[in-house]
């Protein structure tokens, strides 16, 4: 469980490399698109990879909620709380998408 926890920590929790926000500031900036309008096909694509990412932290979650000792709960509460922020901002800004059946947890 330890190799989940700590990838599910580095992309919900992406302190060192600041996560989504510096790819936003980095390039979904309006002068970052103006200068560079022959990146607009990568932007969508990262755009698209970014949105597609929730649906399978979302399952990452729940099998690490599943899987958690007790000494495990204060690390996999603070991910819950900030996978939901993470969530939200992504699906606002990107839209929601869904994984297939396969991928479902029981």
């Amino acid at each position: 469980l330890k190799p989940l926890s700590m990838k599910l920590n580095g992309i919900i929790d992406a302190a060192v490399m600041g996560g989504t926000a510096m790819y936003e500031k980095a390039f979904f900036s309006d002068d970052f698109r103006q200068a560079h309008p022959e990146e607009r096909e990568k932007l969508v694509m990262l755009e698209n990879l970014l949105a597609e990412q929730i649906p399978l932290l979302e399952v990452g979650i729940k099998i690490h909620d599943q899987k958690k000792s007790d000494d495990l709960k204060p690390l996999h509460d603070r991910l819950q709380v900030m996978f939901i922020q993470m969530k939200e901002h992504v699906e606002h800004k990107y839209g929601a998408r869904n994984l297939g059946t396969e991928f479902r947890v029981r």
